[in-house]
């Protein structure tokens, strides 16, 4: 039957030796000797992951405060003189930055190397299957 074939995977088998060796090791009731492996083995997970989670947001916002300090007011003043030289409406200038401003942005995004889903990884980790 299925529940065989599955009882008889060398992962149960590790897993079952892992919390009987942690059970003898300690002493502690085998509830306890599960709840405690539980949170170590999520700890072991999700701190790398947090860690990972934390950089991404630092470079984030230096890349948002480069943004702010030098691109997006060089884009403006870019903007402005193609404004006076070909006599652009508003509109387009406003268009033509925006398509600027996020294709600057993207590029950033890679050099920086922190994509927007990576600060998200730690709850994605931690989402029961």
């Amino acid at each position: 039957s299925l529940y065989s074939k599955l009882v008889a995977l060398p992962p149960v088998h590790f897993i079952e030796d892992s919390l009987a060796h942690v059970h003898d090791l300690t002493g502690i009731p085998w509830y306890g000797t599960i709840v405690m492996s539980t949170a170590a083995l999520r700890l072991i997970i999700s701190l790398p992951a947090q860690t990972t989670s934390q950089k991404v947001a630092n470079k984030r916002f230096l890349l948002y405060k480069e943004m702010q300090e030098e691109v997006i007011p060089a884009l403006k003043r870019a903007t402005d003189k193609q404004v006076y030289l070909n006599k652009w409406s508003k509109e387009k200038a406003k268009t033509s930055f925006n398509r600027v401003a996020n294709q600057v942005r993207s590029e950033k995004v890679i050099e920086y190397n922190c994509h927007i889903s990576k600060l998200f990884l730690p709850l994605y980790i931690q989402i029961p299957f």
